[in-house]
């Protein structure tokens, strides 16, 4: 980022005081979650707002349009724990790609098992990865066992968790300033 917040032209009558310093890295964290939550449930429209407080000064809350809080809650997740690895020194660990794809994947088809379209992605990430992220996905709820009557597999169905009752998710994460 070449500019500061501050220094960009639009920015001038903001709010927000010259000394938020980590009010941009909150900020980025806000766009990739929309980018992630856009790509998962192919939103073609989504807003949000990142806030600093007065204290404690190392909080922001963001606020994001969400169609399902399911979605929200997987991609404010997995972009926390992205920048947080950027913020680390690491290069972007692959799993966040797989693990973005699957929920892609579940979340288009609501509803019906995800397991038996695993296969195609396994091709691309093999087969551990694969294993990890959907393990992921069943932590962060997103994922959820389908009962059925029949299962001729062994394992556990999973499918997509909606919960579409939200509007809005919001979530409150302490970022490390610099």
């Amino acid at each position: 980022m070449s500019q500061s917040f501050f220094e960009r032209e639009h920015r001038r009558n903001c709010a927000l005081q010259e000394h938020d310093d980590g009010v941009d890295l909150a900020h980025l964290v806000e766009h990739v979650m929309i980018d992630i939550q856009h790509f998962i449930a192919r939103m073609r429209v989504c807003s949000g707002v990142t806030c600093a407080r007065n204290s404690p000064r190392d909080r922001f809350d963001i606020f994001m349009e969400c169609e399902d809080e399911t979605v929200a809650r997987t991609a404010a997740g997995i972009s926390l724990d992205l920048v947080e690895d950027l913020l680390d020194g690491l290069r972007p660990d692959p799993r966040y790609l797989c693990l973005i794809q699957i929920a892609r994947l579940a979340h288009d088809h609501p509803g019906r098992p995800v397991n038996p379209r695993l296969r195609r992605i396994e091709v691309t990430w093999g087969r551990s990865l694969v294993r990890e992220a959907v393990a992921a996905l069943r932590r962060r709820g997103f994922l959820r066992e389908i009962p059925v009557a029949f299962n001729f597999s062994g394992g556990a169905l999973l499918g997509f968790n909606s919960r579409e009752s939200v509007r809005r998710v919001v979530l409150t994460s302490r970022i490390r300033r610099a």
